[in-house]
């Protein structure tokens, strides 16, 4: 177990030196595999969300979007008024989903006001 958690802490360092959408696409395979247990995604969601600012890319926030709403990870994690970094994330990822459509729409509008 504590080899688990030293793996976790090792790919967080991996996050912070800019490994992230390998890192967080790995961390999700474990979580689909079973082959992780819940508590150390949880850790790696607590410590990633704690090193991490918005805006958050979009390659990103999707990579990170089934680990946050995954309750057996993150419910142990949101505090009930919603001020904790999970929290944060999923309210940034809404935000950026959004953003993300609008341009589409945005670009699909020029195009057709260009033909």
């Amino acid at each position: 177990m504590e080899l688990k958690k030293k793996l976790v802490d090792h790919l967080v360092f991996l996050v912070s030196c800019g490994y992230v959408l390998p890192v967080v696409a790995y961390i999700g395979h474990c979580m689909e595999t079973h082959s992780l247990d819940h508590s150390h995604i949880r850790h790696f969601v607590a410590e990633v969300l704690s090193i991490v600012q918005h805006p958050y890319s979009i390659e990103f926030s999707s990579a990170m979007e089934p680990l946050v709403h995954n309750p057996e990870i993150t419910a142990p994690l949101i505090n009930p008024n919603r001020t904790d970094p999970v929290s944060t994330f999923i309210g940034m990822h809404d935000v950026t989903l959004i953003r993300c459509r609008l341009s589409i729409v945005l670009l699909v509008v020029i195009n057709e006001l260009a033909l």
